[in-house]
């Protein structure tokens, strides 16, 4: 005869804290796995990671006895979505799993990037995630050790799963170091004025002769024009030094 809570955790413990005795909550007349599968429609594809999916429904198949039809159906998934959620769950090993349900691994770097290193190599994925457990690695920086990861030979990758830490920190490092690189800005700025000149100029040309211009381009026109004057002549002074 009591109610139990399917989201809103952290905002309980929160108002917990607060020493707040009584919070508003929105009653639902349903089952659990009801509850469950509205919980995981409202929330989107913001609510939870591919991981988590796949505990959702490992749930709802073995407490509540729901096949993947019936699961495709009530999530509104494709039953092929389920199968494939489902399968993480026997390709990421047991240990790694635990890490994430203990809070000391996120769950969006297991499934992006542990499970594919578990494609690979089920052991290698095992090291790496007991080595960055309750360190604090960015999304960014995990996609670059596993780029290197898979990048590397069979010693390569015995040297990086050996100090996953190190890799990182390392990379973060020279990355600091760096000196700024304008160029690649300044290049890509041209590229975009020459392509938005040339989308101008049609749009031009499919007006009629006869069309007077917007009085608003009449008006913008003339400091255009001269911030080009400026830019031609800066690009040429230094193309001739």
């Amino acid at each position: 005869g009591r109610y139990v809570l399917i989201d809103g955790y952290q905002r309980f413990e929160a108002l917990k804290k607060l020493g707040r005795e009584t919070i508003q909550a929105l009653v639902l007349e349903l089952d659990e796995p009801s509850a469950l599968i509205f919980r995981h429609r409202q929330q989107g594809s913001r609510g939870s990671s591919a991981l988590e999916d796949a505990w959702l429904l490992a749930a709802l198949m073995e407490e509540h006895r729901l096949d993947q039809g019936q699961l495709a159906c009530r999530l509104g998934h494709h039953q092929s979505w389920v199968s494939r959620r489902l399968g993480l769950l026997t390709t990421l090993p047991k240990s790694v799993q635990q890490l994430v349900r203990q809070g000391r691994l996120s769950p969006y770097l297991a499934s992006k990037y542990l499970l594919p290193m578990a494609r690979a190599k089920s052991d290698d994925c095992e090291k790496v995630a007991k080595k960055i457990a309750d360190q604090e690695i960015t999304t960014r920086q995990m996609e670059k050790f596993y780029v290197a990861w898979r990048a590397s030979n069979e010693e390569g990758r015995a040297r990086l799963v050996d100090d996953p830490v190190l890799f990182v920190r390392a990379s973060a490092e020279m990355q600091r170091e760096e000196p700024p690189q304008p160029d690649a800005a300044l290049v890509k700025d041209i590229e975009l004025l020459g392509s938005i000149s040339r989308r101008v100029s049609r749009r031009l040309l499919r007006r009629s002769r006869d069309q007077k211009l917007p009085v608003e381009l009449q008006t913008l026109w003339p400091a255009v024009e001269q911030s080009f004057k400026a830019l031609s002549g800066q690009i040429e002074e230094r193309n001739d030094d």
